[in-house]
């Protein structure tokens, strides 16, 4: 299961969106077998993540992103 936090706190599995209706600029319900949610993510950007997850799983991009990245400890 991959799972993607659509807005804070709230996450959904992913095999589980059934469509994704844009609403504005910023927003974008997200239809699941369990009901209707509101994204924080744009329309597009939904849609690209949601693509791109079939290329590389999620948790890769955030693996390779995580070993990258810097770590502050102030």
């Amino acid at each position: 299961m991959t799972f993607l936090e659509i807005r804070d706190g709230l996450s959904i599995n992913i095999n589980d969106i059934i469509k994704i209706e844009r609403t504005n600029d910023l927003t974008c319900l997200v239809y699941t077998q369990a009901g209707i949610e509101t994204s924080n993510f744009p329309y597009n950007v939904l849609l690209e993540i949601l693509e791109n997850e079939k290329e590389e799983p999620l948790n890769a991009k955030l693996d390779a992103f995580l070993s990258q990245a810097g770590h502050f400890a102030g």
